[in-house]
């Protein structure tokens, strides 16, 4: 099997950083089953898959996959397709478009802006508003699957959440950075202790104010292993 493909370094202005996506071109005609097997060979977070769009008014459809599972939204896949498809059509020269991406959970608009001899740059819309699921959570057990005290769990009003703009999210604050830094993420305990939302396991985002940065406002880590993702360099989906 030939494919067509990319890999594009996301959310960075500098070669083999940020967090690399693979776009397969020629998605048309492959099965789920042969999807899956793909985007468990990249081993990358997500592999897209490009296919012809349902309504002819959009660009293209995209199927996004993790190594172990396809999601219906994804941040940097929509970012980084929206950018291969823009360079492939036009080039590398200086344009500004716009584009719509079909996905599982709806068309989502993308801006484009490609510079030649600068990194491109798209943004968009979201296909729909984060919503917060309302049900019960157990901080000891989540401080144990990620080997803080429950004192270290929390901050100003900021207490464990569970939010989705299509993928779910336990967004757990923590009082520092040296925590959010020392701690370490269990998988087994992570699976024992959080719900399931539509029969998906929330994935870890951790995150504090300040950053290693100094003039970042917020630092965070995301763990998504019950989708294949160890720990992901950067995080669309749970930024939305």
């Amino acid at each position: 099997m030939a494919l067509s493909y990319s890999v594009y370094d996301v959310f960075t202005d500098t070669k083999l950083a940020g967090n690399p996506l693979a776009v397969i071109f020629d998605g048309e005609g492959l099965d789920d089953a042969a999807m899956q097997a793909v985007a468990r060979e990249t081993n990358l977070s997500e592999t897209v898959f490009v296919q012809p769009a349902n309504n002819p008014a959009y660009t293209a459809r995209i199927r996004i996959f993790t190594a172990g599972r396809e999601l219906p939204f994804a941040g940097h896949p929509t970012v980084g397709t929206a950018i291969a498809l823009a360079e492939k059509a036009h080039g590398a020269g200086t344009l500004d478009l716009v584009s719509v991406l079909e996905e599982n959970v709806g068309p989502v608009r993308c801006a484009v802006r490609l510079r030649e001899g600068e990194a491109s740059f798209a943004e968009f819309d979201l296909p729909r508003k984060s919503q917060q699921i309302p049900l019960p959570l157990d901080k000891l057990g989540i401080a144990d699957a990620l080997s803080l005290k429950t004192t270290e769990i929390g901050f100003e009003n900021h207490v464990p959440s569970i939010w989705s703009a299509g993928v779910p999210f336990l967004m757990v604050p923590v009082h520092d950075v040296g925590a959010a830094e020392r701690l370490e993420f269990d998988p087994q305990l992570w699976e024992k202790t959080v719900p399931f939302v539509d029969g998906a396991l929330a994935s870890a985002y951790i995150y504090c104010r300040g950053g290693v940065n100094h003039v970042a406002k917020f630092h965070a880590r995301m763990f998504a292993s019950g989708i294949g993702i160890s720990e992901d360099p950067a995080t669309g989906s749970a930024a939305a």
